[in-house]
């Protein structure tokens, strides 16, 4: 099951779009995984978090009463925000590498286009000093 990935900012930056899609990210996760391993960067999912709303949201389809069954899972979700320029290094050394090697993924285009978006969306946050995660729908 591959997710869907999404870019999540601590606050709005009115002169950016950060609509960002990354399914091409998604469906090649583990092969970017084993890249990341490779370059001696963090690897993207690293950067996913989660609120505890959205966590609830997802887990109340699964169960009626999630407090009362699970209320730890509630309790230990946290937002977790990062750095843009932390996630600029990852993103940039996947950038360089396919660019170098398109053929070490499949559909490399589509992967190097939601890079591309990704890093001109942690570009802009981190010149406004704005943190961010990524969040996932699976």
């Amino acid at each position: 099951m591959s997710a869907v990935l999404y870019v999540v900012l601590e606050r709005e930056i009115p002169t950016i779009d950060n609509i960002f899609r990354g399914e091409a990210l998604g469906r090649m996760e583990p092969r970017l995984r084993r890249m990341c391993r490779e370059l001696g960067v963090p690897n993207l999912s690293r950067f996913i978090s989660e609120d505890a709303d959205s966590l609830a949201e997802r887990y109340e389809e699964d169960f009626d009463n999630l407090a009362e069954v699970a209320p730890e899972l509630t309790a230990a979700a946290t937002e977790r925000w990062f750095g843009a320029g932390d996630g600029l290094v990852t993103v940039r050394a996947l950038i360089t590498k396919l660019r170098q090697e398109p053929d070490t993924v499949r559909r490399s285009e589509e992967v190097l286009q939601d890079l591309e978006d990704l890093e001109r969306i942690l570009g802009e946050a981190d010149s406004h000093a704005v943190r961010w995660y990524l969040a996932a729908e699976y």
